[in-house]
């Protein structure tokens, strides 16, 4: 998640630069359509806007293509100018899209960021010990841990002394609290064989939610549990993209809202919250002074932006409380709505 905010930090440095800036959107699966053809597709595209205003064509060899398909993202946005190119992995499907304009389009960016969420697992296996932390797209190893004696034949902790493996454990576990920082996740301890590894009363003053699941010894890699850590996370985005709009009926101002109006009163201040759809492209023009937008049915040349991204940006310069959501969660399937 520091990556992703570091990124929108880099690429708002950008904004209402001269020269057009392009953001292209991949999902990382696209049934039986090549990465390649609808990187193609989407750069052809943005190249007619740039010749179209004047701009020499971008090309790219085909083997970045490959490069760029990122292990465990669920998209990718590609971002770049006449100058530099800047890859992001992202935890959310973003459907294809490419949008050339002065600044770049962040909105899938703000919603990775929003919904981040991200659980341990403590695998034991027949080294030792494996400490992860897991996130939607991504694993990492935290720490790994083996234990002083394993040189007898067999499964290790069976071959210590209990004080030892006392010892061992009360470490790891100190590593677990340290590495949750005090934040509410939740831990998936697998692996297990030993009553001495899944001793609930062990685990209890870890202050997190513990989950014990099965999983390989043998396996150095505990790909199942993985694999069903996501998917419990997965289902928390969901609850918490629920619970986020569910808040907004309780404070609502206006649900039917003229952008010009919305923009004015980001500008002066008046909102509190803004919640903007993922999905949604109003292509136009917008004032950042007076507020007046101008649509267009879509993007016509690199004036042409998206109008909800620009608010969602000029919200967030204001220190306004920014929300993007995806269509399904925003009630009525709205495009915006503001508190």
């Amino acid at each position: 998640m520091k990556n992703l905010q570091y990124d929108l930090l880099e690429l708002q440095k950008y904004a209402n630069s001269q020269a057009p800036l392009t953001s292209i959107f991949i999902p990382m699966k696209m049934n039986l359509v090549p990465f390649a053809i609808i990187f193609k597709t989407l750069t052809d595209v943005a190249n007619k806007l740039r010749e179209k205003d004047g701009y020499p064509i971008m090309k790219f060899e085909t083997p970045l293509w490959e490069r760029w398909k990122i292990t465990g993202a669920h998209s990718i946005a590609i971002y770049y100018t006449d100058k530099m190119i800047k890859i992001v992995p992202l935890s959310m499907k973003v459907q294809p899209r490419v949008i050339v304009a002065k600044s770049f389009h962040v909105k899938p960016i703000v919603a990775c960021i929003e919904s981040h969420q991200e659980n341990m697992l403590l695998h034991f296996h027949n080294s030792g010990a494996t400490l992860y932390r897991i996130s939607v797209d991504s694993d990492e190893i935290i720490e790994s841990y083996i234990p002083s004696s394993t040189q007898k034949r067999g499964l290790w902790f069976e071959n210590i002394s209990k004080s030892t493996l006392n010892e061992f454990l009360l470490f790891i576990k100190r590593d677990v609290i340290e590495a949750s920082n005090g934040k509410e996740k939740f831990i998936t301890i697998t692996g297990l064989e030993s009553s001495a590894l899944s001793n609930e009363k062990f685990w209890a003053d870890l202050k997190l939610p513990v989950i014990y699941m099965p999983d390989s010894l043998n396996s150095g890699y505990p790909r199942n549990a993985i694999a069903l850590s996501r998917m419990r996370l997965l289902k928390n985005v969901d609850s918490y993209f629920t619970d986020l709009v569910s808040d907004y009926s309780k404070t609502a101002k206006s649900s039917d809202l003229d952008l010009t109006m919305v923009c004015s009163k980001i500008i002066n201040q008046e909102i509190s919250k803004l919640y903007v759809s993922l999905e949604d492209i109003y292509f136009g023009e917008i004032d950042p002074v007076t507020g007046f937008t101008k649509l267009n049915k879509s993007q016509k040349n690199t004036k042409d932006d998206d109008i909800l991204d620009d608010l969602v940006e000029l919200a967030i310069g204001k220190g306004i409380n920014v929300h993007v959501v995806p269509r399904r969660f925003m009630p009525e399937g709205r495009a915006l709505l503001v508190s």
